[in-house]
């Protein structure tokens, strides 16, 4: 019932408002004690809508959704906790990533982009190349360069699930905004 009435919100949202219209629904509260969770699961859904949608401008006809269930994102969400956690506990300072980025910083390289292409077709090279675009023996030179420059085995499967993790929780965690001199 609530699924469907969050997506009726959606599909008329145009005709309440000309602004963008955002809504998102926490989990079912079947005692009154239980508010409270539910309001914070719809708080925090709606701040990942509104993340997504400024991360995506333009995009209100398309792809990113303008209503959600937290269960649809729960996910996302829980993975974003684990992303604060690391933040916050400094596990992510000089790690295998930290120093990546650095990398590609200063040089110029894409490492980065080559590590989450690797993650993301599961090590298959010919997968690999065609997100990227480029040939199957360029994917393989620069995997190697990857594994051999930063010291990663990646043939352990607790590196990769840590790089990874690190990876997804980066790319879900709203940027910060750059200030603007003022």
């Amino acid at each position: 019932m609530h699924r469907r009435v969050v997506q009726e919100i959606g599909a008329y949202a145009h005709t309440i408002s000309s602004y963008p219209v955002i809504a998102a629904v926490g989990g079912i509260a079947s005692r009154v004690e239980d508010l409270p969770g539910s309001r914070s699961e719809a708080l925090q859904t709606l701040q990942f809508l509104l993340h997504r949608h400024s991360a995506m401008p333009g995009t209100s006809g398309g792809r990113v959704p303008a209503t959600g269930l937290f269960e649809d994102h729960r996910i996302p969400l829980n993975l974003l906790k684990i992303g604060a956690f690391i933040d916050d506990n400094g596990l992510a300072d000089l790690d295998d990533i930290a120093r990546i980025q650095a990398h590609d910083a200063e040089q110029q390289t894409d490492y980065l982009d080559t590590l989450r292409a690797y993650l993301a077709s599961n090590g298959n090279i010919s997968t690999m190349a065609a997100r990227l675009h480029v040939h199957n023996n360029t994917v393989r030179y620069r995997v190697a360069r990857l594994a051999k420059d930063f010291d990663i085995d990646l043939d352990d499967p607790q590196k990769r699930l840590w790089l990874w993790l690190r990876l997804t929780t980066m790319d879900l965690a709203p940027k910060a905004r750059p200030t603007v001199p003022g």
